[in-house]
C-alpha cells in the first residue's frame, strides 16, 4: 500500500494485476485499502471470479463498491473487457484470431502491451486493443512473449 501510494503521489500510474500464481487471493477489502492509489485493476476472468465469487458481469457492482477506477478483464482468445467506471457500459475488445502455439506468458505479454501503450499516451481503450494484439502475437509465437515483435503486433492491429 505504501509503495502504491508513494508512486501515485509522485505522478506515477499504479496498476495491479490480480494474478493468483502464488495462491494468495486478493480480497475486496484489500482493494478498498488501495482505492486512492490505484489507477488500473487488471485480472483474467478466472482471477476476477475468484475475487468476486461470481463472473464479472454478475458481480460488477460488488467490485465497484470497493474500487471505482478502470478495470480490464482478460478473456484469452475472446479478447478483453474494459470497464472504465460505474457510469460507462463496459466495452468488449476482440482478440485477433491466430494459430495459438504457446500460451505461456500471454497474460504477462498482454499486461506489458497494455501498460506500455497507456503510459505512452494512448487512451485506455486503444491500449487494450494494443494489448490484445500483443497477447495474440505472444500465443502465436513458439517463444511466447520473447517472440513478440512490433511488426507482428502492427500486422495484427491492421486486421
Amino acid at each position: 500500500r505504501a509503495l502504491a501510494a508513494r508512486a501515485h503521489a509522485g505522478g506515477g500510474r499504479v496498476a495491479l494485476d490480480l494474478g493468483q500464481a502464488s495462491g494468495d487471493l486478493w480480497r475486496l477489502d484489500e482493494l478498498d485499502d488501495l482505492r486512492e492509489a490505484l489507477d488500473l485493476l487488471i485480472g483474467n476472468a478466472h482471477e476476477v471470479e475468484l475475487l468476486l465469487g461470481a463472473p464479472y458481469e454478475l458481480a460488477r457492482d460488488g467490485l465497484r463498491s470497493a474500487y471505482e477506477g478502470p478495470v480490464v478483464v482478460k478473456r484469452g482468445r475472446d479478447g478483453a473487457t474494459l470497464d472504465l467506471d460505474a457510469h460507462t457500459p463496459p466495452a468488449d475488445v476482440p482478440a485477433a484470431r491466430v494459430n495459438a502455439v504457446n500460451p505461456v506468458g500471454a497474460g504477462d505479454a498482454f499486461d506489458a502491451g497494455l501498460l506500455a501503450a497507456w503510459c505512452s499516451g494512448r487512451t485506455l481503450l486503444d491500449a487494450v486493443r494494443f494489448a490484445c494484439a500483443v497477447g495474440a502475437a505472444s500465443v502465436a509465437s513458439p517463444e511466447g512473449p520473447q517472440g513478440v515483435t512490433r511488426r507482428a503486433v502492427d500486422e495484427l492491429l491492421q486486421e
